[in-house]
């Protein structure tokens, strides 16, 4: 073997290894979503409730990664107790729920919003 020839395979197991199947991010945060019409999706892929832990886990996440679950309106709440239930069965403690924005939750209704002084 050549230096060269050593050279590529390291760049090379560089290259696999970086784009291998974990990818939480460098603030260790997972992102979930859970649409209206009662999808859960991860990546842009339909995952079940009773898959999700693997999925996760599959991604890198572990014990002190935190799970962002983005609960868009109208989302199930018994949808969204099974995935917590499921999420904390499989050990995940740092799990943490973003609802919808208030100006997303009452888009079309044209009325404006009233402030009140403090």
């Amino acid at each position: 073997m050549t230096i060269l020839s050593r050279i590529e395979i390291v760049m090379l197991s560089l290259l696999l290894f970086s784009t291998g199947c974990a990818t939480v991010n460098s603030d260790n945060v997972l992102t979930v979503a859970v649409t209206k019409s009662g999808l859960i999706m991860v990546q842009g892929r339909d995952v079940s409730v009773s898959r999700l832990p693997q999925k996760l886990r599959n991604m890198g996440a572990g014990d002190q990664t935190k799970i962002r679950i983005k609960i868009s309106a109208n989302a199930s709440p018994s949808l969204i107790k099974q995935i917590d239930h499921a999420l904390r069965l499989e050990g995940f403690r740092y799990i943490h729920y973003i609802g919808p924005k208030h100006a997303e939750a009452f888009a079309g209704k044209n009325q404006p919003t009233k402030r009140r002084a403090f």
